[in-house]
């Protein structure tokens, strides 16, 4: 059996099917993941004392890596007999015994891992700030289109095609189907690329309201302004959310930050254009338009979709063993919660609001502060997790909107404390949008990040359908008389996130139990 670390050439391009750098393959160093823009080094340890790394280091002999960063990408991980099976030079042995000593043949077993060289383009500043621009343009158009489906309602309603109920289906259909579209977009991402999802997603997405511009029946609409429209968001939201990662590591809330903060500004600026287009042009002709902007928007967006780590051509069978580990299912827990109690401020508080002597316009302006003030908040929390710590900033947002969901909103008498409360409940709440795909990437790793993430927006989804039709369902049980009680609902909604936040606590101190340390 060959030693473990010897040199020797090994060409695994075939194997990897990436564009890259395979070269004479050497241990010697420790090394704390993908490399970045602010500092690359690595802390010499012989690989021979180290028998259980987190990340194996190699290093080219002879490169001059001077606009390239170096990782190791494990692409080869099986169970082998040691007695019976030569070890490449390549390879490491990692962890524990699997099979340990066997009756009297005495064969040990252990899990290998196979690491190959890849060259990665090192961030520059048009590079890595031209995926965030990328980013937010994704979430101004397809995140704008979807928040202002009421506008469409409304409009749909007024000319008699369905009754409210049917026709919510279709912006339930916009919202949902993204989340049905997760897990299949990650390997879309994996496999192609993440500028080739999001041009697929751009087609798509055109087709879908270009196609509903030609329809006057309800089931054609809600087949493609419907279920179509949310299959091509889907395919461009992931890469718009999940890429910024790749290129910050100091800086990395910030620049998700800003780049999911275009959902605010789209839901603005797109609800007050649609509403001009259609009492100028009418629906077929405001679809034609809107078609050919996001296509427009979207691919040219899709140019600046530059990716660090190149897309491989075979699905990793890791993503799946991944769903094993406890820290993805609590993390899929806390989603699950925090989702049943994230949209019943947006649902409800126009209504609370006029319960207490507001006018409907006063309360559609809380509602208008709440989502601005999550635009900034997406930035502003974003810059505080690089500083803090991400772990400690999330656990901070999910536990002030807890809170104030309890203390602030569920003892609101007046409409000036209902305005208070959207104000820094939507700041909190688009912190706890931003930050996840950024939590994700540092629990779990760069490349784990797609399918992960996707994997957490199927809880999401569940808890989205069941957080706000649960709500009225208590507020029905508790009103008398005609007088609706929103607070045995508030308290709900505040009992779920508090419930969200005690995971995020045990979460937190999983990954380490200092309670002063930026994590």
């Amino acid at each position: 059996m060959a030693p473990i670390g010897d040199d020797e050439e090994v060409d695994l391009s075939s194997d990897l099917t990436l564009v890259s750098n395979i070269t004479t393959l050497t241990p010697n160093g420790d090394h704390n993941g993908l490399q970045n823009e602010d500092d690359i080094q690595a802390k010499s340890m012989p690989l021979s004392t180290r028998r259980r790394p987190n990340w194996i280091p190699w290093k080219a002999k002879t490169a001059d890596q001077k606009d390239e960063t170096t990782i190791a990408v494990p692409i080869v991980e099986e169970v082998v007999n040691l007695d019976q099976k030569s070890l490449a030079p390549s390879t490491v042995l990692e962890g524990p015994p699997d099979g340990g000593l066997t009756g009297n043949a005495q064969v040990m077993t252990r899990k290998v891992v196979m690491y190959a060289l890849v060259s990665l383009p090192n961030p520059t500043l048009y590079a890595a700030w031209g995926v965030v621009l990328a980013g937010f343009a994704i979430h101004v158009m397809i995140w704008g289109d979807t928040q202002s489906y009421g506008v469409w309602q409304r409009y749909y309603v007024a000319e008699g095609l369905e009754s409210n109920p049917l026709l919510a289906l279709i912006g339930s259909a916009q919202t949902g189907g993204v989340s049905l579209c997760a897990i299949p977009v990650a390997f879309v991402i994996q496999r192609f690329g993440y500028a080739f999802s999001v041009r697929l997603g751009a087609t798509i997405g055109g087709l879908a309201l270009l196609a509903a511009s030609f329809a006057n029946q309800y089931s054609i609409i809600l087949l493609t302004q419907g279920f179509l429209s949310a299959v091509g968001t889907a395919l461009c939201y992931f890469p718009g959310a999940t890429l910024p990662a790749q290129w910050f590591d100091k800086k990395r809330g910030l620049a998700t930050g800003i780049a999911v903060a275009g959902t605010g500004l789209g839901g603005l600026t797109k609800s007050l254009l649609i509403q001009y287009l259609l009492d100028t042009l009418g629906s077929h002709w405001t679809l034609r338009v809107i078609a050919l902007l996001n296509f427009s928007v979207l691919m040219s967006a899709s140019f600046l979709m530059k990716q660090r780590i190149p897309p491989s051509k075979k699905s990793s069978k890791n993503d799946w063993r991944d769903l094993k580990d406890s820290k993805v299912f609590l993390l899929c827990l806390q989603q699950f919660l925090q989702s049943c109690g994230f949209l019943v401020p947006l649902a409800y508080i126009p209504l609370f609001a006029v319960s207490l002597g507001a006018t409907p316009q006063q309360g559609a302006f809380c509602l208008s502060m709440y989502n601005l003030s999550g635009l900034f908040g997406r930035i502003l929390i974003g810059i505080g997790a690089d500083m803090l710590g991400r772990f400690n900033m999330m656990l901070f947002c999910c536990t002030s909107s807890a809170i104030a969901v309890l203390s602030v909103w569920g003892t609101a008498t007046s409409y000036a404390n209902t305005m208070g409360f959207s104000v820094f409940n939507g700041f909190v709440q688009g912190g706890l949008v931003s930050l996840l795909p950024v939590v994700v990437a540092e629990a779990f790793g760069l490349q784990k990040l797609p399918f992960l993430f996707a994997v957490l927006n199927l809880p999401m989804l569940v808890g989205n359908f069941m957080g706000a039709p649960l709500a009225g369902i208590i507020i029905d049980k508790f009103t008398v008389n005609g007088v609706p009680n929103y607070y045995p609902a508030i308290f709900y909604a505040g009992g779920m996130t508090l419930a969200a936040a005690m995971i995020w606590i045990l979460l937190r101190f999983q990954k380490d139990r200092q309670i002063l340390k930026r994590v």
